[in-house]
């Protein structure tokens, strides 16, 4: 236990900061869809998509995308979010796995149960709080993590700020192949990565813009999940808390 606590320790001293991602031109909620899909279509000739071109039913992929981030997705801003990248998925699935992190009641000693995943952790208290649960082991701190594939148009956003065009180069940059492999979780240099971070009953909380490129190709592919069995409001704050505490820098 004392050896695999050290280790924990170490990597998290090893984890490198990654920085958030910058703004797009076309939010898909900020208009009107025939505004969106106009949009799109001066973008497409302006910049030469020529792979989005080959997207048969686009505008009515679109559609299906602007109904679905429409109706399920929550008033939360991409700054809100957290960010987990795929580098960061393994370890996050061992420390909920072996309950490294105190997820639970009863909180350890030195968890405000009032505040049980603070935000903004950095030094010090952030390495507390990314292994507090193995200080103090007790089975009811692990989480079960799972793989799972679910259809794409089923998952459900909680991200309301997405852009367009940022996917749409995206796509038109790696192509089809690189894109579905990568949702998909399988092909290629992205065999181990590839994860949608997902709460049980299917709510996204990592990967909104690679969801939406997938619903624009082919909405009814299997994604691969890694599905977290705590209800989306506890993950959220959770993996809010754990982004900042890795040192992963929020999104513009």
């Amino acid at each position: 236990m004392r050896r695999y606590l050290r280790e924990v320790e170490e990597d998290v001293a090893d984890e490198q900061k990654a920085g958030g991602e910058k703004k797009g031109e076309i939010e898909l909620l900020a208009y009107p869809f025939k505004v969106v899909l106009r949009k799109c279509r001066e973008l497409i000739e302006k910049k030469n998509l020529t792979l989005i071109r080959q997207i048969k039913h686009f505008p009515q992929h679109l559609k299906l995308a602007y109904a679905i981030f429409s109706h399920y997705s929550n008033p939360v801003n991409r700054k809100d979010m957290p960010v987990i990248d795929s580098k960061d998925v393994k370890l996050l699935q061992a420390r909920l796995l072996k309950g490294i992190l105190d997820v639970n009641e009863p909180w350890s000693p030195e968890t405000d149960p009032k505040n049980p995943f603070p935000t903004g952790l950095t030094g010090a208290q952030a390495q507390a709080f990314l292994t507090r649960g193995l200080r103090y082991p007790d089975s009811h701190d692990r989480v079960d993590v799972r793989v799972g594939y679910i259809v794409l148009r089923k998952l459900k956003p909680i991200q309301r700020q997405v852009y367009v065009d940022k996917v749409l180069k995206n796509i038109q940059r790696f192509g089809f192949r690189e894109k579905m492999g990568f949702i998909q979780g399988f092909g290629g240099k992205n065999r181990d990565e590839g994860y949608f971070i997902a709460s049980r009953d299917g709510w996204i909380l990592d990967g909104h813009h690679r969801f939406l490129s997938g619903l624009l190709m082919n909405p009814n592919i299997k994604a691969r999940c890694l599905v977290i069995d705590l209800e989306v409001r506890k993950l959220y704050r959770l993996l809010l808390a754990y982004g900042d505490a890795i040192g992963n820098k929020r999104n513009e």
